[in-house]
């Protein structure tokens, strides 16, 4: 895969309604990632095949569901190889101070060091 010029990566674990809403809020963004990769923690079943349905078709997200839990940092590595990057900055999703209310969410907060 070529590099991106700018990719976001998502690392989830059973992550459900929260990976939908950051992805979804990834995707809207303007301007917003070339790609969004979604790393799969080994989730259950159920888990998995959602994120396929959700997410499987759609051409900016690239969607990797690995067969062991790698934790954070091994899904941000995973994600940043497939990004074409060595490294990757680390950013959540959670909902946005002025707009938490209205469900939607930002993928824009640094982690708080510490």
């Amino acid at each position: 895969m070529a590099r991106a010029e700018h990719a976001a990566v998502v690392v989830s674990w059973e992550g459900g309604d929260a990976t939908r809403r950051c992805v979804e809020s990834l995707l809207a963004e303007t301007p917003g990632p070339d790609l969004v990769i979604v790393v799969d923690n080994a989730s259950g079943a159920d888990e998995r095949d959602a994120l396929r349905g959700r997410w499987g078709d759609v051409a900016r997200v690239r969607l990797v569901l690995l067969t062991e839990n790698r934790h954070f940092a091994g899904g941000m590595n995973v994600g940043a190889r497939l990004a074409g990057r060595s490294s990757a900055s680390c950013r959540r999703c959670r909902p946005a101070p002025a707009r938490a209310s209205s469900g939607r969410w930002s993928a824009t907060e640094p982690i708080p060091n510490g």
